[in-house]
């Protein structure tokens, strides 16, 4: 994710501010809630199990977003599909 994130600040370079911090820490949920207090978004992907949707979630996700006070965007696996009867039941 990284590398994505690089190539993609390079091609808006000087239209937006963008940070990157990589951290490791023992309660990543707890570092993550941290950091937000100082930043308008947090950024995360999240592979861990799926909803019936097919949004990826883990502890640390959901209680990142239960306890979160800024804006957040939650990527997902992109080579997951929902077969067609995930999709209907999603309905």
């Amino acid at each position: 994710m990284e590398t994505e994130l690089t190539a993609y600040i390079a091609q808006i370079a000087g239209s937006v501010s963008i940070k990157i911090k990589i951290m490791h820490h023992d309660n990543t949920a707890k570092a993550i809630l941290y950091q937000a207090q100082s930043h308008d978004l947090v950024m995360l992907r999240s592979v861990r199990r799926r909803t019936i949707a097919g949004l990826a979630v883990s502890d640390v996700t959901t209680e990142v977003l239960s306890k979160i006070e800024c804006s957040l965007v939650l990527f997902g696996d992109t080579l997951w599909k929902p077969t067609e009867a995930e999709a209907i039941a999603s309905l």
